[in-house]
């Protein structure tokens, strides 16, 4: 069995290897492969990978059957790299944020705990909470604001009595409470999502809609939440099928960029 099965090493990774090296430059760039860890085989699934100011590498991913999410780090030009369990409970389609500080944050969803979960390092330990504790599934997605609060979009499978809920869900932090919102309520919308704030640290959220094969954007103003066709049906007047989305906001307004399930095209949205 090839030694590679029983490694966590993934693209992510390497784009973050390559642009933290002292060497970099266009001409002389090269790739370098880092082992995390050595792990069982069925490892390596959702990772989520963020550099932080001083060039400290964070990864978070799980084991394939959800049983355990796992959090890592290396210093810029340190040789080895750091390891804990960060929920034996396991941890999906899992969402990385660094603070200011250069602590991590962390919001996912769980394959044996129903809800929406998030913890974080506070200097001396972690702390974790259930954030919507309903069934919730797919893509989680999560930013912080200036003060390091958690802004994090999500796909909620459930409403509190059983009922089938299907949407794409909002919740925030704002250092003392929490608070969820309803972004789209149509059946469907949200399952894959991205957030981002704007320079008034208003969340802008690119979401695939429904069953319809249009990917979305929601922006929330003074008077809630406005929403936008960010793509839609080409001229063979069959639906696009959207997959995950990826949201980076400009200095101005928004710039989505997106990722098309099928074809693996790239493409911007610029809202005036």
């Amino acid at each position: 069995m090839s030694i590679v099965r029983h490694e966590i090493i993934t693209r992510f990774l390497l784009i973050a290897v390559l642009l933290s090296s002292a060497a970099y430059s266009q001409d002389r760039a090269s790739w370098q492969i880092e082992v995390v860890e050595k792990v069982s085989e069925g490892a390596d699934a959702f990772t989520s990978l963020v550099v932080d100011r001083v060039g400290t590498l964070h990864l978070t991913y799980a084991t394939r059957n959800g049983s355990d999410l796992r959090y890592a780090f290396r210093p810029k030009h340190a040789k080895r790299w750091d390891t804990v369990t960060l929920d034996k409970n396991g941890g999906a389609f899992n969402s990385l944020a660094i603070d200011a500080h250069g602590w991590p944050h962390v919001a996912c969803n769980s394959a044996s705990v129903v809800g929406l979960h998030y913890a974080t390092w506070d200097g001396k330990q972690w702390k974790k909470v259930v954030i919507d504790p309903v069934k919730t599934g797919h893509q989680t997605s999560m930013c912080l604001d200036s003060q390091g609060h958690p802004r994090v979009s999500y796909y909620r499978e459930e409403y509190s009595n059983k009922r089938i809920a299907r949407n794409l869900k909002y919740a925030y932090f704002d250092g003392t409470n929490w608070y969820i919102q309803t972004v789209d309520d149509r059946s469907g919308s949200g399952r894959w999502n991205a957030i981002a704030l704007d320079r008034g640290a208003h969340p802008c959220i690119s979401y695939s809609i429904g069953t319809v094969g249009y990917l979305g954007l929601a922006n929330q103003g003074n008077s809630g939440w406005e929403h936008t066709l960010a793509a839609l049906q080409e001229s063979t007047g069959k639906a696009d099928s959207y997959g995950a989305s990826s949201l980076v906001l400009d200095t101005s307004r928004c710039a989505a960029s997106r990722l098309h399930r099928h074809e693996r095209a790239y493409r911007q949205l610029f809202l005036a």
